[in-house]
């Protein structure tokens, strides 16, 4: 089952960054859809910041943990059985928005440089 979830994962990453991709070629030929990109690309940021929270990894065979680049929950295993490390549901809340805010801010970030590099202006503030 992990393995299945372990795939999924993948999958929507790769088609979030297939898009993100797409995107950009495509503003590259339409000067016209500047707004729209930015607004693609904010939600690929967001999207990818929330799955940063659902992502696990074992630094050890007896350590699985969940969140990145914080981690939300730690499983250590003793003497056979898992031990869960949880922090209370609060600080587990802001721990979760801080990875969100986090990897969509690089995410997006990284995102304006590659538009702006391939000259593509950002768009004109909508009170004009």
């Amino acid at each position: 089952m992990s393995t299945v979830l372990g795939l999924l994962q993948l999958i929507v990453f790769l088609g979030l960054v297939a898009l993100a991709v797409w995107v950009i070629r495509r503003v590259q030929r339409h000067e016209h859809s500047r707004t729209a990109a930015r607004v693609v690309l904010a939600v690929i940021s967001l999207g990818l910041g929330v799955g940063a929270c659902f992502v696990r990894y074992r630094p050890r065979q007896d350590l699985l943990i969940f969140g990145l680049p914080l981690p939300l929950a730690a499983f250590q295993r003793e003497n056979g059985n898992w031990v869960d490390f949880v922090a209370p549901p609060l600080a587990t809340l802001f721990m979760a928005v801080l990875n969100v805010l986090f990897v969509s801010g690089v995410v997006h970030g990284v995102g304006l440089l590659i538009l702006r590099h391939r000259g593509v202006q950002a768009p004109a503030p909508l009170h004009e």
